[in-house]
């Protein structure tokens, strides 16, 4: 049976941290050489570099949102449009997708030098990954795809948004001890008042209300949100 390695392209160091980041079979970031690839089980059943290149696109929000969760200032990378199959007997084909306009164009070569990943782990990111890939928990990749956007108030409460949808309500994420009510509530409170939130609120209107607690800073709500999501993989299988 044979494999698949999409090649990733980004800066270096956000490379090298999804290789520490993630490592089991679930998803692996497999450095060769100076290139970066991403492999995973999620191919295993795929016909075609069509497919996989799909499938791979489709990751890519996961994959980017589970590394700004557990990598302070990561930037997202993204794939470079070069699709590679192993067959049974090792020998490697690369196929090159580039995007024009709203077409893409499928190049073919052979013999392409490679190495050989190594599974180690599991880590928190392997753990969170396993959660993105349950077809039975598509609330968790909506969430991280949320989470892989810019860290604004209106992205930021969609991740909220998408974890209260999963538990239930806000009660049980403060019940469990995840993060106190008010923390909750002043992040609430921020994100949805236009002059706390200093012009990048939820709405467009300006509360009548005073907000009874001091307003939270952005980078609060980040830190806010990565911690609710850290402890939400933790629960999630």
């Amino acid at each position: 049976m044979g494999e698949w390695l999409v090649e990733l392209r980004g800066h270096v160091f956000d490379l090298r941290d999804l290789a520490d980041l993630f490592t089991t079979p679930d998803l692996l970031v497999v450095q060769e050489g100076e290139e970066f690839r991403l492999k995973s089980t999620a191919f295993d059943a795929l016909a075609s570099e069509d497919d996989v290149y799909a499938k791979a696109k489709a990751l890519m929000p996961s994959l980017n949102g589970i590394a700004s969760v557990y990598v302070t200032g990561y930037r997202n990378v993204g794939m470079s449009g070069g699709i590679i199959s192993i067959d049974a007997g090792g020998t490697r084909k690369r196929y090159i997708y580039e995007a024009v306009t709203e077409e893409i164009r499928l190049k073919a070569s052979v013999d392409v030098a490679g190495g050989v990943a190594v599974a180690r782990g599991p880590t928190e990111a392997d753990a969170a990954i396993k959660a993105a890939l349950n077809k039975e928990k598509e609330v968790v990749s909506r969430a991280l795809q949320f989470f892989s956007l810019e860290k604004n108030w209106v992205n930021l409460y969609k991740v909220l948004d998408a974890i209260e949808e999963d538990m239930g309500s806000a009660d049980p994420v403060t019940k469990k001890g995840w993060v106190s009510a008010s923390e909750i509530d002043r992040f609430t409170g921020t994100a949805n008042n236009h002059n706390a939130a200093k012009g990048n609120a939820r709405h467009g209107y300006v509360s009548k209300r005073p907000m009874k607690k001091k307003p939270m800073t952005l980078a609060e709500a980040e830190q806010l949100i990565r911690t609710l999501l850290t402890q939400w993989f933790k629960s999630t299988k």
